[in-house]
């Protein structure tokens, strides 16, 4: 039970801070929900962000 209760603690951290992220680049926030896979999704999730145009560096070249 115990390990249960890390998990939804260790994805509420992780989520929640990656939902605003992916918000603010203009991507939708559902893709902070990655989180819930446990190795690949935060993979993913970083790769995407990675990989995807923000907004405050549009202009800075």
């Amino acid at each position: 039970m115990e390990f249960l209760v890390n998990l939804v603690m260790a994805v509420l951290v992780t989520a929640y801070p990656l939902w605003r992220i992916f918000k603010r680049v203009g991507l939708p926030p559902y893709y902070a929900l990655l989180v819930l896979v446990p190795v690949l999704g935060m993979l993913a999730a970083l790769w995407i962000l990675a990989r995807s145009k923000w907004p405050a560096f549009e202009g800075a070249k």
